[in-house]
């Protein structure tokens, strides 16, 4: 059980106040016990409506949406969680909530959730729930079925990259797709995953130090490359050009300069000496 005081700590802890990211402290019975400034902007619901609601009355399924299923995924993660003492990644999903300025009418959401165990004395007392809202780059087409199809692409997306990149969490997979995807809004006016996951593929790549990897994870291991250094230079230095010069194109690869790789690495030592 979730006792008050463990809740209170959680809550007023600095790291849960000043978090740019949304978070819920849920305790075993499913009962809103904590919510952060982040989530309050991300719903648009405050703090003193939610504290001490059961999650599902204040966030129930869309009664207009017939498919809806938030409740039953986001119950089912959360009692795994309890149950197992482990972290769980939703994935992509959609999950519209209530407009608390228009009575009735809800608004259309899609998150990328992560459930993570709290625990005290060993057991898992409560959730901390977190979501990614990635409503932006999947914003509601004139059909249900396209932005479904849509959720769908970004959700084999973000698998498709994380099966080149494992050494990065899922969720931080996904986040750099979405933002990806944001800068190629902004960029085209229109959502393009191919040209979002490329721009993706190249900022992974520059956190990673390695290129895409391909084959089982099983096949990787006891590999070592040498040159690894010099790659995350290069890509890193592949980033910026994009950032500078644009998006990649499906016609064909982004050529980096020598001299451009040469000059970072003579700003990067430049930055080092005393």
């Amino acid at each position: 059980m979730l006792s008050a005081g463990l809740a209170s700590k959680i809550e007023a802890s600095s790291w849960f106040k000043a978090n740019w990211a949304p978070y819920l402290l849920v305790d075993a019975d499913l009962r809103i016990r904590g919510v952060n400034p982040a989530y309050e902007r991300a719903t648009a619901h405050a703090r003193s409506w939610l504290v001490g609601e059961r999650l599902f009355d204040v966030f129930p399924d869309n009664p207009a949406d017939p498919a809806a299923d938030g409740v039953a995924n986001l119950s089912s993660s959360l009692e795994r969680v309890f149950r197992t003492g482990a972290r769980h990644w939703m994935g992509v999903q959609r999950y519209d909530v209530p407009d608390p300025y228009v009575p009735g009418s809800f608004v259309y959401k899609v998150w990328a959730p992560v459930n993570s165990p709290v625990k005290d004395g060993g057991r898992t007392v409560a959730v901390l729930h977190h979501v990614q809202d990635v409503t932006a780059v999947l914003s509601r087409a004139d059909e249900d079925t396209t932005a479904a199809s849509r959720l769908t692409g970004l959700q084999a997306a973000t698998d498709a990259l994380w099966r080149q990149f494992p050494d990065v969490p899922r969720e931080a997979v996904l986040g750099v797709l979405t933002h990806s995807q944001r800068v190629v809004i902004e960029t085209l006016g229109a959502p393009d995953l191919e040209r979002a996951s490329a721009l993706a593929r190249l900022r992974l790549e520059a956190r990673t130090g390695h290129p895409p990897l391909a084959g089982p994870p099983a096949d990787r291991r006891g590999t070592s490359d040498p040159q690894l250094p010099a790659r995350r230079l290069q890509h890193q230095t592949l980033v910026i050009l994009v950032v500078v010069n644009g998006l990649p194109s499906s016609a064909g690869p982004i050529i980096v300069p020598a001299c451009a790789v040469a000059s970072r690495r003579r700003s990067r030592h430049a930055d080092t000496r005393v």
